[in-house]
């Protein structure tokens, strides 16, 4: 791998190690949710692999992020942390977080 590639590959190893341990997972928990092998998810993980765009997707969507966050440490957009709360929720718990949402707009815009 070129020195290039081995740079990204450590960082975003480095933004995969921080994202699985926010959401308190396993490399083997990562690996089975991402449809990978353990030693292959470890690998990436420590900067000895790189990922394709289909593995990038599969990863990101079993530590619940963005290929984005990934590949560059950006965040999608600044309700990622909303976004996240509400990934949480149960069906009716988005429910009324949408009806809570909706009165505090429909309060400030009566002001």
């Amino acid at each position: 791998m070129p020195k290039h590639d081995q740079e990204l590959a450590a960082e975003m190893g480095k933004r995969m190690l921080q994202r699985r341990k926010e959401l308190d997972m396993t490399q083997d928990q990562v690996a089975e949710a991402a449809n990978l092998s353990p030693q292959f998810y470890s690998k990436v993980e420590t900067g000895q692999a790189g990922l394709t765009s289909k593995t990038l997707a599969q990863v990101s969507e079993a530590l619940q992020t963005s290929a984005d966050y990934i590949l560059t440490g950006r965040t999608e957009s600044r309700y990622m942390d909303a976004v996240s709360v509400l990934e949480k929720m149960s069906n009716n718990q988005l429910q009324i977080a949408q009806q809570v949402l909706e009165s505090m707009i429909d309060f400030r815009n009566s002001d």
